[in-house]
């Protein structure tokens, strides 16, 4: 009998140490949930912040590129095209392209 009341005064203390333990990690859960619902209530500091974003807001220029597929190849024929009937091309088109990839390099080098 009291090999039995024994075990089960310590089984009833480690389920009291276990529940105290969930618990407190439920309550621990709550107070942080209440924090951030708090946390996304408070909009003053979003509202001082607005000014000073749309103050600093910079506008990139537009680009020349195609905005589609279809359209740079359109553009890439239209270049092909024009640098076909160059005459520089046309006479020596080895020369003209290693004229043009020597020029390419050296615009790379001075930035």
């Amino acid at each position: 009998m009291r090999v039995e009341k024994a075990r089960n005064k310590v089984k009833k203390e480690k389920s009291f140490k276990w529940d105290e333990k969930v618990n407190n990690l439920v309550e621990v859960k709550q107070r942080t949930k209440r924090k951030t619902k708090c946390g996304k209530l408070k909009m003053d500091s979003i509202v001082d912040s607005l000014p000073v974003i749309t103050e600093t807001k910079h506008t990139k220029p537009k680009s020349s590129r195609p905005v589609g597929k279809k359209q740079a190849r359109i553009m890439e024929i239209a270049h092909f095209n024009k640098i076909l009937q160059h005459p520089g091309f046309k006479t020596d088109p080895l020369k003209a392209i290693s004229m043009h990839i020597s020029n390419v390099h050296d615009k790379q080098k001075e930035l």
